[in-house]
């Protein structure tokens, strides 16, 4: 089972910062992942930190509107030197947002997982050519099933929404990844080694994981 770095080593550091991302890499994890907004008044993509609660939506309600205090994403990921994977969570998704990404230089295109929430959003990279690959952030069986007939390569799930249902989704060709923890309180990442030992044994292909101490033990148990 894979480990996605749930916003950097954000147990120990600010999620979505440099220092949390730096700290990760040691872990040799599969992916990153990053939290992003689309500044459409520059046309860019820039990492951002979540402060304060978020809606059903995922879009932080007090998100500082000044864009200015964000960094670029490619900025962040020339910083990093990462040339890992990255789950691109875009927080206020859209059409602009993705021709965004379409625009990124083709290795960063190579390396990128895509959050993708919205059915419309699917069906207008069904209608392209593009080289990364998405991930459907979704909850609902339905939705599981359209999003992998529509060429998703991964499903995110919450633990809360797991069901005998969506891992068997897997044999239709995706893969599942689970985001431990609960939205309200967030928890978001956390879990514990005996959950982890509980995903691997029912089949999912990766955890969203805060404590990447804890994900080095669960790989040596294996």
């Amino acid at each position: 089972m894979k480990i996605i770095a749930h916003g950097g080593y954000s147990s120990r550091y600010q999620e979505n910062t440099l220092e949390s991302y730096k700290a990760a890499i040691p872990y040799n994890p599969y992916a990153l992942e990053m939290d992003v907004i689309f500044d459409s008044e520059h046309n860019i993509l820039k990492c951002f930190r979540p402060v304060g609660s978020s809606n059903n939506a995922g879009i932080f309600i007090s998100l500082n509107e000044d864009m200015s205090v964000y960094p670029s994403f490619t900025d962040l990921l020339s910083a990093l030197s990462w040339e890992g994977k990255v789950l691109m969570d875009i927080k206020n998704p859209s059409i602009d947002a993705l021709k965004s990404v379409l625009m990124l230089p083709p290795n960063i295109q190579n390396s990128l997982i895509v959050g993708i929430r919205d059915e419309s959003l699917l069906e207008f990279l069904n209608n392209i050519e593009y080289t990364f690959e998405t991930i459907g952030l979704i909850s609902s069986l339905e939705q599981v099933k359209k999003f992998t007939s529509q060429g998703c390569t991964y499903i995110r799930l919450w633990q809360h929404d797991l069901t005998t249902e969506h891992l068997n989704s897997r044999f239709y060709g995706t893969k599942i990844w689970i985001t431990p923890g609960t939205k309200t309180p967030r928890t978001a990442g956390d879990t514990t080694l005996a959950d982890l030992l509980k995903f691997n044994d029912l089949g999912a292909d990766g955890v969203l994981l805060n404590d990447l101490e804890l994900g080095a033990l669960f790989l040596k148990t294996l």
